[in-house]
């Protein structure tokens, strides 16, 4: 078991690293304005339900009626629950009670298991972009397997799948923080509502109070820019999402 951690690791290492590089010599990253249109279509994909919030909570409050939400995996890896055969009607039921709290355009879980995702990825086959404005993925350099496969799934997927040619990709701060990020959107009056967002999610934050956790993220990116709270993205065109996923 050990000997295949470290052998996870390492691949993780590899690929974190080889997208630091291209960040920093290949990429361009300007100040990028993310105005959100009253007709603009943002989609977000995500690994578990909860991370939708964790990352975005605040921004997705200002704007629910432009937002699709995909989970793609159960989000009960945990051993507490995982034994318990309501595992998944709990974590759906958590989910549920979210979106109904923030009320976005429409919502789905797929299902998946944790950590099963990219052995399942033609699922991502089954998503239409054709109309996205904003695609809001996983942070680049997230070490969750799940993530990764979102972001190596939705590379490939759009190098041949219909598109707008002005389609933006925002990568947003979950399991890791971004190294370098072009927006910070000011959150401050969207901090209380956005708590009870991930008060729903009971079970994963029975691993320890979340929201304190990036509330402390969110109060730092705040800094940057000078406001109480802020959610920091990286805005990037096609071109250069698929540059830094080579």
């Amino acid at each position: 078991m050990y000997i295949q951690f470290l052998k996870f690791q390492k691949k993780i290492t590899s690929f974190i690293t080889s997208r630091i590089d291209r960040l920093v010599l290949d990429t361009n990253i300007k100040p990028h304005e993310l105005k959100v249109n009253l007709d603009d279509k943002c989609l977000v994909i995500t690994s578990n339900p909860m991370d939708e919030c964790l990352g975005l909570g605040g921004f997705m409050l200002s704007y629910p009626k432009n937002f699709e939400i995909l989970t793609m995996c159960s989000g009960y890896n945990d051993k507490e629950y995982t034994s318990s055969i309501n595992s998944k009607i709990v974590v759906h039921n958590e989910f549920k009670t979210a979106m109904e709290l923030l009320r976005p355009a429409g919502y789905k879980n797929f299902d998946i298991n944790p950590g099963e995702l990219w052995q399942n990825r033609k699922i991502f086959e089954k998503i239409n972009i054709a109309d996205t404005d904003y695609l809001f993925l996983p942070n680049l350099f997230s070490t969750n397997k799940d993530d990764i496969a979102i972001l190596k799934s939705m590379a490939e997927i759009l190098k041949y799948t219909e598109c707008k040619r002005d389609l933006k990709i925002v990568l947003f701060e979950v399991n890791s923080a971004l190294i370098m990020p072009n927006f910070y959107f000011d959150i401050s009056k969207k901090v209380k509502i956005k708590k009870e967002l991930l008060d729903c999610y009971k079970t994963r934050n029975s691993y320890g109070n979340w929201f304190e956790v990036v509330l402390g993220l969110n109060r730092f990116r705040g800094s940057r820019v000078r406001v109480d709270y802020a959610e920091a993205f990286c805005v990037l065109e096609i071109k250069d999402f698929l540059g830094l996923m080579k």
